[in-house]
This record gives C-alpha cells, structure tokens and sequence, in this order.
C-alpha cells in the first residue's frame, strides 16, 4: 500500500465518523509516521492538520446570531438547596475480602 492508499484509507474511516457521529467533529486530521522519511524532505513523522474539511460549519456558524439568553447575570437562575447529604446516607459500601467473603457493610440504601 502505498503512503497516499493509506492517507485516503484513514480519512474514509475518519470522514465516516464526521459524518455519522454527532461528537465527532467537522474536520479530518492525519498523522503520518514514516520508518524512514522516502524523499529528502520528508519528515519521519508529519501531522497534517485540517487535511480536509468535509463539514466545515465556520461560515453557518458566524451567520447565526447568538441570542442574548445566554449571557445570563449571575444570580439569575435560584438555588434550590445547600444540603448536601453524605454518599454513606445514599448506598450501600460493601467491603470483600480477597477470598470473596463480606467482610464489612457500611452505610443503607
């Protein structure tokens, strides 16, 4: 396989997650990382950094205006409560020994 076979074998498998997963992100970064560099100026290891682009959402982005909601005072939103009740109050901790016998319970549920 030749070094541009294997560029476009990774971004099809990254451009894949692009568009089919929603946390992937909009753009394709390749990492090359040759065992020894074939031309002069080639680089052992090469970090291509927006080698494309396919969902490029820069300009949508800049069109949409942010509403004003979101830059809300502090203080806007009010605290419910200050309690803060204790993990031990809420579970069971069961503590096992190493031959798998319960050695100690703390806490209820």
């Amino acid at each position: 396989m030749t070094e541009d076979e294997a560029k476009l074998l990774v971004r099809n498998a990254i451009a894949a997650g692009v568009f089919n997963d929603l946390g992937s992100g909009s753009n394709i970064d390749l990492c090359v990382i040759r065992s020894k560099p074939l031309e002069p100026d080639q680089k052992q290891v090469d970090f291509l950094r927006n080698y494309e682009t396919p969902n490029n959402q820069g300009d949508l982005r800049r069109l949409i205006k942010k509403p004003e909601a979101s830059d809300l005072p502090r203080g806007t939103t009010s605290v419910r409560s200050t309690v803060v009740k204790p993990l031990l109050e809420r579970v069971t901790i069961i503590d096992v020994t190493e031959d798998g016998d319960d050695a100690t319970m703390a806490g209820s549920s």
